[in-house]
C-alpha cells in the first residue's frame, strides 16, 4: 500500500495510487486531492484545474481483469 510500491514494483492498492498520482501531479497549477465515499473500500483523486473540478481515478486500467491495458500495472 506505499507510493514506493507503486513507483518501483508497478502495483498497489487504490490508496497506493492515489498518493502516488498526488505525489506526481500536485504542482502550482494543479490542486489534487484524495477522495473517498464514507463506507466504501476505494479511493480515487480529485483534482482542481483553473476552478474546474475533475475525478480521476488512476485505478481504472490498473486491474487483473481480462480487459486491462497491455502490461497495464496491477492493483
Amino acid at each position: 500500500g506505499s507510493i514506493t510500491t507503486v513507483i518501483n514494483e508497478n502495483y498497489g492498492l487504490c490508496m497506493a495510487i492515489a498518493n502516488t498520482t498526488t505525489l506526481l501531479l500536485n504542482n502550482p497549477i494543479l490542486n489534487v486531492n484524495i477522495r473517498s465515499i464514507f463506507g466504501d473500500s476505494h479511493v480515487w483523486n480529485i483534482v482542481t484545474i483553473d476552478n474546474k473540478t475533475y475525478y480521476i481515478d488512476n485505478t481504472w486500467a490498473i486491474t487483473r481483469n481480462k480487459n486491462r491495458v497491455e502490461r497495464a500495472l496491477k492493483q
